[in-house]
């Protein structure tokens, strides 16, 4: 947004009808979301006082009306925050009349907005509950809504993780099929947050969503059998398979291997038909374009009747995170793609690779040897990278991770090792995102770390390069990140980690033990705290590390006989199986 979108909205701010229009189409369209925000601080507050005027003149008469301002709130929160009114202040001044009311002394319609665009912080656990009891459709809204959060900041934090533990008595909702793609991206967030919480929440939420599939007959408990064929048919159920993204760094080896057994046909997108994703499969065939893409999918895997699903991760995609909840196949296989329960009651096992510990509620767990795990290393070289760290004054700490993982707790770590050192160094954030989203992080950053390099995002070579210059990366938790552990190896620089029992808390120390370097990885805030003081300290010791990684091989031909490899696994299984739900 620049000074001529605000005096557009200046001449409009009298008449409801044609601000509400400018204010929407602006959000709807992202116009405003792509760029910074290129207004001085006095413009910046009185876009926050037209927004405010925005919410309350806004009116819900009708579902194309509720699912516009749905769609609208993601970059409501982030223009509101950009301009420095966090969503909640924002929100109260347009619809409370005063802080602390009752939600029974609201209007139909300021209720029906409150929960369209929430914020945690405006209901208290026992409010929320009460609401539901009351209006389970709009409680059950607020908090999917609710659930676009960034928890740098504490209140935030705190909110968010007191709406988390009430979600699982929450009632549930007849919602409309609009709400599915919302809800999706709600269970997405929810594997990221810093809740313990967090998996009794998405249970709520896909069970939700199961109800909301069902109540529009989209739901489907069973399927035919698959009829003979000369080879057992596979269909790999994809999001991200395309070369470059990490699920294609990870999953392109096993994906290859399946076709040693079975017939494997790919769903995915058209990302997948261009360099070697085109050949992952026997077929590659698309996801339908539909106005009813769910039942057009069903469609799709229906007409194939394939013998086994394979889903190398769920939930980052409307795909597969819909298509996981249906029973479409006899047998229904999850990967860790997104290392993260799906919590769908139809997938039948989980294909783990050895060395990581299944947690509690994760279906079957089906072991293939870690070591193919590690994705081939990035051109970078390491002669190059030692020349760029050698001519910096002091020493630079990398944190790598998306703004979702960036959290008060673990922020709080960064700020402690800070503390400590007591020295001049450099902290380089790089949390891949831009536009009005990279400005109001940036300002939560700094805020708290004056100085602080908030990067935006770039292409892989440019990435490559940026973290090249660092001399230490802090890994975020509680929700590590295969990819930054594997680049930053690969260019010798130490990672410190935290290990923890979920899934997304195991990998980090996998990928440090296979380059023997697992000390890396530790297992409480204090121990993380003191590893990183020792690399930024103790010269001699973080020298050693490095040469370690410079030392460290891929596991050569020799190493890989008897391995037991993702095809043999999954055939072993099928073969158990055949023809049944497990």
């Amino acid at each position: 947004m620049n000074g001529e979108d605000l005096e557009h909205l200046l001449r409009v701010q009298h008449d409801a009808v044609h601000l509400h229009q400018a204010v929407l189409h602006g959000l709807l369209q992202c116009a405003w979301g792509r760029q910074p925000l290129l207004l001085p601080a006095d413009q910046q507050a009185m876009l926050a006082g037209l927004l405010v005027r925005w919410v309350a003149q806004a009116t819900v008469d009708s579902e194309e009306q509720a699912v516009a301002l749905l769609q609208a709130r993601s970059g409501l929160r982030r223009l509101a925050e950009a301009s420095g009114l966090d969503l909640a202040s924002l929100l109260s001044q347009a619809l409370l009349p005063m802080p602390g009311c009752d939600l029974a002394s609201l209007t139909q319609n300021s209720r029906y907005k409150l929960a369209l665009l929430a914020d945690a912080a405006l209901l208290s656990p026992a409010a929320l509950l009460e609401w539901g009891r009351q209006e389970p459709v709009l409680a059950m809204l607020f908090v999917i809504q609710a659930l676009d959060v960034q928890t740098i900041e504490r209140p935030a934090w705190v909110a968010v993780n007191r709406l988390i533990e009430a979600l699982p008595d929450l009632p549930l909702a007849d919602l409309p099929l609009s709400v599915l793609n919302p809800l999706q991206q709600a269970c997405f967030r929810l594997s990221y947050l810093d809740s313990p919480q967090r998996y009794l929440a998405k249970q709520k939420l896909v069970e939700q969503s199961r109800h909301m599939l069902a109540l529009h007959d989209r739901l489907r408990t069973q399927c035919p059998l698959p009829p003979p064929r000369p080879r057992p048919l596979l269909l790999v159920v994809g999001e991200g398979l395309r070369d470059g993204h990490a699920l294609f760094r990870f999953f392109a080896e096993p994906i290859r291997d399946l076709r040693k057994h079975f017939h494997v046909v790919l769903l995915s997108d058209h990302s997948v038909n261009s360099g070697s994703a085109s050949e992952l499969a026997d077929e590659i065939i698309y996801f339908a374009s539909s106005d009813d893409p769910v039942q057009a999918w069903c469609r799709q895997i229906g007409d194939l009747a394939p013998d086994i699903i394979f889903y190398p991760g769920i939930g980052m995609s409307f795909a597969t995170f819909t298509l996981s909840q249906q029973r479409l196949a006899p047998l229904q296989v999850a990967s860790i793609g997104c290392p993260s329960s799906s919590c769908s009651p139809v997938i039948d096992a989980t294909l783990l690779f050895e060395g990581l510990q299944a947690p509690a509620g994760l279906p079957l767990a089906i072991r293939y040897d870690r070591h193919r795990l590690r994705p081939a290393r990035p051109g970078a070289g390491a002669g190059k990278v030692q020349a760029s760290r050698a001519g910096q004054a002091c020493p630079c700490i990398g944190i790598n991770a998306m703004a979702i993982k960036l959290n008060d707790d673990f922020l709080s770590t960064v700020e402690t090792i800070l503390q400590r050192y007591q020295q001049p160094c450099r902290l380089r954030f790089m949390p891949n995102v831009d536009g009005v989203e990279l400005q109001s992080l940036m300002r939560m950053l700094l805020s708290r770390f004056p100085g602080a390099e908030v990067l935006p995002s770039m292409g892989h070579q440019q990435y490559m390069n940026e973290l090249a210059q660092c001399d230490l990366v802090l890994q975020s938790f509680p929700y590590g990140g295969a990819n930054t552990t594997t680049d930053a190896l690969d260019l010798h620089i130490p990672v410190v980690a935290l290990g923890s029992p979920w899934l997304s808390g195991q990998t980090d120390w996998l990928l440090l033990h296979d380059r023997g370097v697992s000390g890396l990885c530790t297992w409480s805030r204090e121990e993380y705290i003191e590893l990183a003081m020792k690399l930024l300290q103790d010269g001699k010791f973080a020298s050693e590390v490095r040469q370690q990684l410079q030392q460290a091989q891929q596991p050569d031909a020799r190493s890989l006989q008897g391995a037991v490899s993702a095809g043999d696994a999954l055939w072993a299984f099928w073969q158990q199986h055949a023809g049944e739900s497990v």
